[in-house]
């Protein structure tokens, strides 16, 4: 099969193929658009930043004649997403209900699965894997519950690909926007169903000094931006600890601390955008 990571395609793998482990510190929740074509699993933040997207196909995207075998690729998605997430800590895993139509036959009401033998198939190794790796069931959350809580009316439908037309009307800035077809953003949607329904209130509190998986830019201001995510100072932790736990689960925050906290040498170190910050009782500590 092939496989995209953060829309780079990294390689053909199959069941035997060594695959690196996630590279990231923070609880996760992976949610799941699962297809053939293209089986998309973006890995969020419970804060809804976008850690990673995973991508696999088992026909190059149509581009293939035949397909994949359905087993082999099963068996190969089942292989990566085992060895990568092996080590992730996961809230939650989420995937795309079957679809059902109801319909009635006299006087009694039936249900439909709108499904093929691959897409049963496929999903049956989504709750196998799931199974086998936290011991839990996934959330499976119907289509019409995420695009009714996500999109706006207008974006709802199912003759476009609207998740993804939302994100580049109202969101553009979001790296999904130039992913392949509408995978990536179906899952994105997914997960931030499962974030804002479920994890609202989740909060991040510095616990444990970590290493700064991340080169980072540290800006100085008098001031708090009320747009940009807030993370709270742990005193029982030096700052630096703080905002390298912080910097290993968010790409972009602001942490506020008392001005007589920081060091003269991190003044002179960090970047300073004002020249305020001496009358002031705290600080604000931008994190890119």
């Amino acid at each position: 099969m092939q496989v995209w990571k953060n829309n780079i395609f990294i390689g053909e793998y199959d069941a035997l193929s060594p695959v690196e482990p996630l590279d990231y510190a923070g609880e996760v929740i992976i949610s799941i658009d699962q297809s053939k074509t293209n089986f998309a699993v973006d890995v969020l933040s419970p804060t809804e930043d976008i850690v990673e997207v995973i991508e696999f196909s088992g026909n190059n995207r149509k581009r293939m004649s035949p397909p994949e075998d359905d087993t082999r690729f099963c068996r190969e998605v089942k292989h990566f997403f085992i060895e990568h997430f092996k080590y992730a800590e996961v809230i939650e895993f989420g995937i795309e209900a079957a679809l059902i139509k109801s319909y009635k036959k006299g006087k009694r009401d039936y249900a439909m699965f709108r499904t093929t033998e691959t897409l049963q198939m496929i999903r049956t190794t989504c709750l196998d894997m799931i199974y086998e790796l936290s011991g839990t069931n996934p959330t499976e959350v119907n289509n019409w519950a995420w695009k009714s809580f996500c999109l706006p009316q207008g974006f709802r439908g199912n003759d476009k690909k609207y998740s993804k037309l939302y994100l580049q009307t109202y969101e553009p800035d979001n790296p999904l926007c130039a992913y392949y077809d509408n995978d990536a953003t179906d899952a994105f949607m997914i997960g931030r169903y499962i974030i804002r329904t479920k994890h609202k209130g989740y909060t991040v509190l510095c616990n444990r000094p970590e290493s700064c998986s991340r080169d980072v830019t540290i800006t100085i201001h008098s001031a708090v931006d009320e747009t940009l995510q807030t993370f709270v100072y742990n005193d029982i932790y030096p700052i630096e600890t703080n905002l390298a736990y912080y910097a290993n689960r968010s790409k972009h925050f602001q942490m506020e601390v008392p001005l007589e906290q920081l060091t003269l040498e991190q003044i002179y170190k960090w970047n300073v955008a004002d020249d305020l910050y001496y009358k002031v009782a705290k600080v604000t500590l931008e994190v890119s």
